[in-house]
């Protein structure tokens, strides 16, 4: 049988034979940091290492090689994210780390009263929870439950510390959810916003149908709990267009007609899309409830269209199988390209609301001057475009916006026939599909080629330079994009007569 000779001792061999073959011969060290060899006690030497990545040491990120220090110990700069770190990656299977539990509980876990820990593998300790009972609908105070769903065992806000009353309730952790009472009395006619009342009887603090984004007029209330009461609002003020012809572009032959057709005057506000759709897909770049909605995708700005006709008790304008807009919720609505909402269906002239096409917003921008080469809505030729858009921000240009956001509806001046914001603060969705071949020649109620692959938007936003905002500059997206520039304005669909 062979016998191996390992390369250290093999070496030590030859230094010995060699020193003994002249007595001028250097001596030789093993056995040392530096020789390029795992000795007892190092942790690398050179390229040898006893771990060979971060992970073997307990990391679960790697940047960059790994790296043996002059000591033989190793440089662990390039290893990050580990159990024990204080920072809880929950991607990489961390639930906690020491004492910071990400705001669980044993009641969060499914568990009844007791102490939630973290162990050593930075994962939940349940083994000081007791067994589940929350949500059985029964009140069991001795496992730590104020309630369990509606079993509130008699208490109430006046006895959870709110004098003003209110409506109490339980949350899903079998504690008491007090969001819904008051520590001052309701209904004494002094309105009072630091105890979270927006009104109080006919003390409205200022506050209208309009200020509420609801510009179609109507009487702001105030309920019984001192919250606003829009029921008696109503939802948009619209301007009628008559059938009108006009040229789209400098072709003299390339016309456009569209018939009657009534366009709200306002942008979608976020107050108005929280109230039909349950949910508010706005971001920071924003000022408040009365600027326009955005971050719509095209799916979800026609299922607002739909589920704010039948609130309004018209009928829905767009139509897809297997699709039930009344109970359509905001999950349901797609955010990737969907090939069965590509193909939705449009019942012209049911009466709803639905968004416009692009002939229909080209002539409300320029209307009643038939122009199409005009810089901006509302623009004569000698006027300031700061003064009639939100636009340019941080782009250097006169008039552009200093805000890193969106402004609230009617902020600047109107067009010519009373429309809002037509260019600027948010680019609006239109119906059509987007065609890189636009028709030329008379056009009458056109809506676009059959299919596409983006939908139009016009008008421009407050991110956009003030080239964007001129009624003949095209823009569109994928219908499943959204952007914190992009919202919607709807049309009232003229009914088509039975007779």
């Amino acid at each position: 049988m062979r016998t191996m000779i390992h390369p250290i001792a093999l070496s030590l061999t030859l230094s010995i034979l060699l020193a003994g073959a002249g007595c001028d011969a250097d001596t030789k060290e093993v056995d040392h940091c530096g020789d390029g060899y795992l000795d007892p006690g190092e942790a690398c030497d050179g390229a040898e290492f006893t771990a060979p990545n971060c992970q073997v040491l307990g990391f679960y990120v790697q940047n960059g090689p790994m790296i043996c220090r002059d000591d033989c110990t190793i440089d662990l700069s390039p290893c990050a994210l580990s159990c024990g770190d204080g920072v809880i990656s929950t991607n990489h299977g961390e639930d906690c780390e020491g004492d910071n539990l990400n705001g669980r509980t044993c009641a969060s876990q499914g568990f009844g009263a007791g102490t939630l820990a973290c162990n050593a593998a930075c994962t939940f300790d349940v083994s000081g929870c007791q067994v589940a009972s929350c949500g059985n609908g029964q009140l069991q105070s001795e496992l730590g439950e104020d309630c369990d769903g509606t079993e509130l065992g008699e208490a109430t806000c006046e006895s959870a510390g709110f004098p003003g009353g209110g409506t109490l309730a339980c949350d899903f952790d079998c504690s008491f959810d007090t969001s819904g009472c008051r520590l001052d009395p309701c209904g004494n006619g002094v309105l009072q916003p630091e105890l979270g009342e927006d009104c109080d009887g006919a003390e409205l603090g200022g506050a209208t149908c309009a200020s509420r984004g609801r510009f179609g007029g109507g009487t702001l209330g105030c309920t019984s709990d001192c919250a606003f009461d829009t029921g008696a609002c109503r939802d948009l003020e619209v301007v009628t267009f008559y059938d009108a012809t006009y040229h789209r572009d400098d072709v003299s032959t390339n016309r456009s007609e569209v018939s009657k057709f009534h366009l709200a005057v306002h942008e979608v506000t976020r107050e108005l899309w929280i109230e039909i759709m349950g949910t508010d897909p706005s971001d920071s770049h924003s000022t408040g409830p009365s600027d326009p909605v955005q971050n719509v995708n095209w799916y979800q700005a026609i299922a607002f269209c739909n589920k704010l006709s039948l609130r309004s008790g018209l009928l829905p304008v767009y139509y897809l199988n297997g699709v039930d807009f009344a109970t359509l919720t905001w999950d349901q609505i797609p955010t990737t390209d969907d090939p069965q909402w590509n193909t939705i269906m449009v019942n012209w002239g049911n009466g709803g609301y639905r968004l416009p096409t692009v002939s229909e917003w080209t002539w409300a921008a320029m209307a009643p001057v038939d122009d199409w080469a005009l810089a901006f809505s509302g623009s004569d030729g000698m006027n300031a475009i700061g003064d009639f858009a939100v636009f340019g921000w941080d782009r250097g240009q006169p008039g552009a916006t200093t805000t890193m956001s969106t402004s609230p509806v009617g902020s600047k001046l109107p067009n010519a026939k009373g429309l809002y914001d037509m260019s600027g603060n948010v680019a609006e969705w239109c119906h059509d599909w987007a065609s890189e071949t636009p028709p030329t020649g008379y056009l009458y109620d056109y809506r676009g080629p059959a299919s596409g692959t983006e939908r139009t938007v016009r008008g421009g936003s407050w991110f956009q330079d003030a080239a964007s905002c001129a009624i003949s500059a095209p823009a569109s997206l994928p219908p499943a994009s959204s952007s914190f520039t992009t919202g919607l304005r709807v049309v009232l669909e003229e009914p088509i007569s039975p007779f």
